[in-house]
């Protein structure tokens, strides 16, 4: 498995708090992009080490924002396989935003995505993303 650490946010009447998990399961992954709820639990990221990671955010309604970089400065972005027009409310980094529904990905596609890049640490060739890393990325 590619994935390094896994966190997520967690907010509350408390604050907010990160969990994270070093190498984490697949199980841990995936319980943790289905369980965003885009207020108490807000945010997830998936780690392979130093800067290369996938950022996912959101889940209200079951649609998130996701982006990868694996360099720190080159950021790809999940687009929706359903494009729809308007807009949905959604706490991303625990501010609510107005973001466009064609932003934003469903919460299996985003699954998915996170899958290809655990299981060979790559961004999967046939989902939607707005752009590819050129060459190899490991």
């Amino acid at each position: 498995m590619w994935i390094k650490e896994l966190a997520y946010n967690l907010s509350g009447d408390s604050g907010e708090k990160t969990i994270t998990t070093s190498d984490p399961e697949w199980e841990q992954i995936e319980e943790a992009i289905r369980s965003m709820d885009g207020s108490c639990r807000p945010s997830v990221t998936l780690s392979l080490g130093e800067e290369a990671h996938m950022g996912i955010g959101g889940g209200k309604q079951g649609r998130v924002i996701v982006y990868a970089t694996f360099d720190g400065e080159s950021f790809h972005n999940l687009l929706p396989e359903d494009i729809s027009s308007g807009e949905i409310e959604m706490c991303v980094c625990c501010f609510p935003v107005g973001v466009e529904l064609k932003e934003t990905a469903s919460v299996g596609l985003a699954v998915e995505a996170a899958r290809v890049l655990s299981e060979k640490g790559i961004l999967g060739p046939t989902f939607p993303w707005d752009s590819l890393p050129e060459g190899p990325v490991r």
